[in-house]
């Protein structure tokens, strides 16, 4: 069994995204070059584990789900599930397509589509 066929279930405030690939042409046609991007920074939510534990052993309600496109830091990815790993200049990252796993403190917005 290989990863894609693998089902996955996030722990604590965990969550599996998909990366995806930033458009490449501006609205007005303009190409936008792949050198201009460093990592990949947007995603679709996959799964979300249970929530982060607070001190007082409850746990907070995750703040996305399903689903939610979002924007994250990619220096937050902790796992990459997939095979197009690539050596960039700050180490290991995702390419578009990738699913990855993050802490859900290191997705700064979802975006209404």
């Amino acid at each position: 069994m290989n990863d894609s066929e693998k089902k996955y279930r996030p722990l604590g405030e965990m969550v599996i995204c998909r990366v995806v690939d930033r458009e490449t042409k501006t609205s007005g046609g303009i190409h936008i070059p792949d050198s201009s991007y460093i990592r990949p920074d947007r995603g679709v939510v996959i799964s979300v584990g249970p929530g982060k534990r607070l001190d007082d052993g409850s746990r907070r309600e995750p703040r996305v789900k399903p689903g939610d496109s979002i924007i994250f830091d990619p220096n937050t990815v902790k796992t990459v599930i997939g095979q197009s790993v690539s050596e960039g200049h700050g180490g290991r990252h995702a390419k578009g397509g990738d699913t990855i796993i993050i802490p859900e403190s290191g997705i700064h917005a979802v975006i209404d589509e």
